[in-house]
């Protein structure tokens, strides 16, 4: 690739401990750059090491509290005809190289933005934000940058010019917002403080006061960044380029607090000033959803694909414009009983986006609802795999009608299993819940025991052991048989602290011990969630009165939802009088009663 260059690049980077992801961000350039600048602001890892093992010339520059110093003492450093600024937790995708190494040769601006997908969560690659940052720049010596933190370009020669530059589609990978690298290098720490420091020089600059409340948002301080970004909103201006952004961030904080009518209000504004902006079009149909304004959400929705993907400039999240319209549509339909509808509304979003199978399961659940003729159910659902002779396709397709309680449609596709895989812990599992759903607990329980005795090993199904270890438990209750002292030392290898717990307290109750294992209840929501998925399976084999004893497990909860919860288990399984009196109950006993549990109270008193 470098050989068709005609310009030549130097990668221009400040770092400070960047030993994690320097390697990665030098290799995903090392063969379209011409020289490597690396000024170091004192590192005390080994991220000198690793860049001088590249060739690197490292520039050691004492860390001011400014950005732009260094900057631009970096940019100094280098000899090219381009600088590629980048930071050590950045990489650049793959397939941008050549539209890197093409723009350097043909383009007659001064630089251009890429495209940022900034992870944030547990994983990379999950969830993440869009940004359009400046990465790309002619070594220009009128160029330079100012600004503390976040740090903007100025023209030496007068105002500087967009038209100079572009947005193109160069594809960068920002992983500093990982939650282990936020932990790690604590940045927050070192950027609050700076960007107070402006704001007492500054008090109204609405980009410093947007940036201060990001700062606030990744530290999970969502008040304190929702009064940041009011007050910056007094003084943004909306040809800013943040601007947008910021309204952006507003509406989605409000949302995570649970005020979404203040949420409607900032998104109505927002509108007036993006109308075609598509993700705040999105927004205010999430905010809609929460307050179950469903036909206005529609609308909202409906919005979203007639306008699609907006400007590049206006885009700050994937699929706002394409499929994550069609997922929410299919949930409002289903929530409303129009199963056609909503079938739908997921086929078109998995069209767009294949990777969205476990929609898969919510399509099963759908025409499980449409047709009385289960083998249509089945025929229908298999028009959603290619081909079921590769394992995981036919795994999950199983594992779905399983699911939908269709045990008979199930077998033929089990007996096929056999003879594509019979070790794989996939199908011990699936035979196991197949025999578990068909009463024949001793053949259900010799296959999860099976699969509990061997080394642990990848598997299609996720939480594939733990929900083993929960089928052997219930059949070794059911019959008094062992407690759970024999599958403790499993179970504490799976390292699911929830789990044991919760069924330590279930053990606790079916052998009459005076032992509370809940009452740290550090997530109420997963206890729930985990508690209700057991009560579920008594409730599809119809163990009714160890499901009366299993009941009491709930005490030990402390949400005031619990009971919620448990009435919208009794509705699935259309246990109507038991739907009325846990809402009744819940708000007798707890004073609490939800638009979601009020809804499922009307209709199951109609």
């Amino acid at each position: 690739m470098s050989d068709e260059k005609k310009n030549t690049l130097s990668l221009c980077m400040i770092v400070k401990n960047e030993e994690t992801y320097l390697s990665q961000c030098i290799e995903s350039v090392q063969n379209i750059v011409d020289e490597i600048i690396i000024v170091d602001t004192g590192s005390t890892d080994q991220t000198v090491t690793i860049a001088k093992n590249y060739g690197a010339k490292i520039f050691h520059f004492e860390w001011v509290n400014d950005f732009s110093k260094a900057r631009n003492f970096a940019i100094e450093q280098a000899t090219s005809t381009w600088l590629l600024l980048l930071d050590g937790d950045e990489v650049l995708d793959s397939k941008s190289k050549d539209k890197l190494v093409q723009f350097i040769n043909t383009t007659t601006l001064d630089g251009c933005h890429f495209i940022m997908h900034n992870y944030i969560g547990k994983e990379p690659h999950t969830q993440f934000t869009i940004h359009y940052p400046l990465r790309l720049l002619r070594n220009n010596p009128n160029y330079k940058f100012e600004g503390a933190i976040h740090e903007q370009l100025i023209s030496l020669n007068g105002i500087l010019s967009s038209e100079r530059f572009s947005i193109e589609d160069i594809l960068v990978h920002h992983y500093g917002y990982i939650d282990a690298t936020i932990l790690t290098k604590d940045k927050r720490s070192r950027n609050i403080p700076i960007l107070l420091k402006q704001l007492e020089e500054d008090p109204h600059n609405a980009f410093h006061l947007f940036n201060l409340g990001n700062e606030y948002l990744c530290l999970g301080e969502i008040h304190k960044a929702i009064e940041t970004y009011e007050h910056a909103k007094q003084y943004a201006l909306p040809t800013q380029a943040a601007t947008p952004y910021l309204y952006h961030r507003l509406i989605i904080s409000l949302m995570a607090i649970k005020n979404d009518t203040r949420a409607l209000e900032i998104a109505e504004t927002a509108l007036t000033l993006y109308p075609m902006c598509t993700d705040i079009h999105y927004a205010k149909a999430i905010a809609h959803y929460h307050l179950h304004h469903y036909t206005l959400a529609i609308d909202c929705l409906n919005k979203c694909i007639e306008l699609g993907d907006p400007h590049i400039s206006l885009k700050f999240s994937e699929g706002c414009g394409t499929y994550l319209p069609y997922l929410l549509l299919g949930e409002i339909y289903n929530i409303l009983e129009d199963y056609s509808k909503a079938l739908a509304a997921y086929t078109h979003a998995i069209n767009m986006n294949p990777s969205l199978f476990n929609f898969l399961y919510t399509i099963g659940y759908i025409l499980n609802k449409l047709y009385t003729d289960k083998n249509l159910v089945t025929e229908h659902l298999q028009k959603y795999f290619s081909n079921l002779n590769y394992l995981p396709n036919l795994v999950t397709f199983i594992d779905i009608l399983l699911k939908q309680q269709l045990y008979s449609n199930a077998q033929p596709f089990l007996n096929h299993l056999d003879t594509i895989s019979m070790d794989s812990p996939d199908r011990y599992y699936l035979w196991g819940q197949y025999y578990f759903y068909s009463k024949q607990y001793q053949l259900a329980y010799e296959y999860f025991q099976t699969l509990c005795t061997q080394p642990l090993t990848s598997t299609t199904l996720p939480n594939l052991y733990s929900q083993s270890m929960i089928f052997l438990f219930i059949i070794d209750s059911l019959n008094h048989k062992k407690s759970i002292d024999y599958y403790l030392p499993f179970i504490q290898s799976l390292n699911l602290p929830i789990l044991e717990n919760v069924l330590l307290q279930f053990d606790a109750l079916y052998f009459k011990k005076d032992t509370t294992y809940l009452e740290n209840d550090l997530d109420s929501n997963e206890y729930i969630h985990l508690i209700i998925d057991y009560l579920d399976k008594l409730l599809k084999i119809q163990e009714f009165d160890f499901f009366e004893q299993s009941l009491y497990i709930l005490n030990y909860i402390n949400s005031t939802e619990v009971l919620i919860e448990l009435a919208k288990l009794y509705s699935i399984h259309k246990l109507d009088n038991m739907v009325i009196n846990t809402i009744l109950q819940s708000i007798k006993e707890l004073n609490t009663i939800t638009k979601e549990s009020a809804y499922i109270l009307y209709k199951h008193l109609n």
